[in-house]
């Protein structure tokens, strides 16, 4: 069983769906804008931290501090006091001091008074390479030990030794918990969050009452005009004034229905045309093979399809290297123009028989060079113009060309048609004129029988008197006649 979605559905779903991803992508975008902007902010205060603490500590003190006996001394409390101001200022977790000896870390002093001398096990390469430049920026440090995570800067703290040269005598370190750091990412999720969630929330029930309000009654206008169209009513169009992408929607749709109309229109009348083809070809199939009454036969057919003034079929007759109107059909009153000639390449038929290409002029009197010679013979000049080569093969039958004296008469799809009934056209003008010489030859040959007929005939009769008693008497006696004669002396005188 199919469960019927209404549209209003499969749209909103999709729209919430990009307003959904939309709104998760953007409060990622945003959540990771604010994380990196907190992040710099605090990376900023720790740096700034870390200088201004390296820069305050009270060197003659801090030096004075060498053993850890001396972290009960009032140097040390000095330097922890310092440590501490700038801890509290700076809102961080912890700030302490450490001095190197070899590749190991001990503290020195911190504000946590961890103690004199204390050794610290967890030195990264960032708090040793701060010990190489006296004028090293401060650096990012980030470690993790048994009591937690850690994350901060560390700043060089500089000395002028007894050479007047400055020197790194200890690094100063400012840092929060990473637990802080945590937290800090979290309250930022949580306040994007929040925001996403109620943002998405109003965003769809403002969607929600969009769609209800403005698109269920276009879409039901839509749906009345394509149930009708699928009825059959083409053309129908839909009145929607809506100045959105339904009334888009809707003028496409009306677009459509109208171009529906058009193309069915053309199909039909394409398959009007075709019938007509088709008859065209059972009209010569079924005429005589008499190439006369082929051509007339072709000329009439084409006539209830393409409408003319005048219609020539020419034979190619390759000893003049001419063509010759041998079929032609045209309006009562007009000059009947067959036997007239058109030499292979001169005038607009001439072309086509040379060039056995179609040509097509909507209005001669336009083509260059063109004079409009037929109103000179005729009450109406022609003006428009249509030939087709008629072809077998590659060999040149002859051509067929329509004329009318309204300009404009003939089009592409005139032209079309007309090749369409040139290709049938060609091979029955070539039968008939194959069976009209077939039968011209076989009358020569019965002729030529008849004469040798009775050539033999005569000759038996002959023979039949010849051959008789009486003319072998007449023979003998005539021969004994001139016998006698000649012992007369006597000349036979002829009668």
């Amino acid at each position: 069983m199919r469960v019927r979605i209404p549209i209003f559905v499969k749209v909103i779903t999709p729209l919430l769906a990009v307003l959904l991803v939309t709104t998760l992508v953007s409060g990622f975008l945003v959540y990771q804008e604010g994380a990196q902007r907190r992040l710099a902010e605090l990376n900023l205060r720790l740096q700034t931290i870390a200088a201004a603490a390296a820069d305050r500590v009270d060197r003659t003190a801090l030096q004075a501090i060498q053993t850890p006996s001396d972290q009960i001394g009032p140097a040390y409390a000095a330097v922890q006091a310092q440590l501490v101001r700038v801890r509290d200022a700076g809102v961080v977790d912890w700030v302490g001091i450490y001095r190197r000896e070899g590749d190991r870390l001990y503290y020195w002093v911190d504000s946590d008074a961890t103690g004199m001398g204390y050794p610290f096990f967890y030195p990264t390469e960032a708090h040793l390479s701060a010990f190489d430049d006296p004028e090293q920026a401060p650096v990012q440090v980030e470690y993790t030990d048994e009591f937690g995570a850690y994350y901060g800067y560390a700043a060089p703290l500089v000395a002028t030794n007894s050479a007047g040269q400055p020197e790194v005598i200890g690094l100063v370190e400012a840092l929060i918990y990473g637990e802080r750091l945590v937290l800090l990412q979290q309250e930022t999720q949580l306040r994007v969050g929040a925001t996403l969630i109620g943002g998405g929330i109003v965003g769809v029930l403002l969607s929600l009452l969009a769609m209800i309000f403005t698109f269920n009654r276009p879409m039901r206008r839509l749906q009345e005009g394509a149930q009708t169209l699928a009825g059959g009513d083409l053309g129908k169009t839909i009145e929607l004034h809506s100045n959105d992408e339904l009334g888009d929607l809707a003028g496409a749709f009306n677009q459509m229905s109208e171009q529906l109309k058009v193309q069915y229109d053309e199909v039909e009348q394409r398959n009007t045309e075709l019938g007509m083809v088709y008859q065209i070809a059972q009209a010569i199939t079924a005429s005589s093979n008499d190439p006369s009454e082929t051509l007339n036969t072709i000329l009439d057919r084409v006539q209830q399809m393409i409408p003319f003034d005048e219609g020539e079929i020419c034979l190619y007759v390759p000893a003049e290297n001419a063509l010759r109107v041998r079929g032609w059909r045209g309006k009562r009153g007009s000059i009947d123009w067959r036997e007239r000639r058109y030499p292979l390449g001169q005038g607009f038929t001439g072309g086509v028989g040379q060039s056995r290409l179609s040509f097509l002029s909507a209005d001669i009197t336009q083509e260059p060079g063109v004079k409009p010679i037929y109103g000179e013979v005729v009450e109406n000049p022609v003006r428009s113009y249509v030939g087709v080569p008629l072809l077998v093969a590659d060999r040149l039958v002859g051509t067929m060309q329509l004329v009318s004296t309204q300009a404009g008469q003939f089009d592409e799809h005139s032209q079309q048609l007309l090749e369409t009934i040139a290709l049938q056209a060609a091979v029955a003008i070539e039968t008939a004129q194959k069976v009209e010489a077939r039968e011209a030859e076989l009358q020569a040959q019965i002729a030529q029988l008849r004469i040798e007929v009775d050539e033999a005939k005569r000759a038996r009769q002959v023979a039949e008197v010849t051959e008789t008693e009486f003319f072998t008497q007449l023979q003998t006696q005539a021969k004994t006649l001139r016998q006698r004669r000649t012992g007369r002396g006597e000349s036979p005188t002829p009668r």
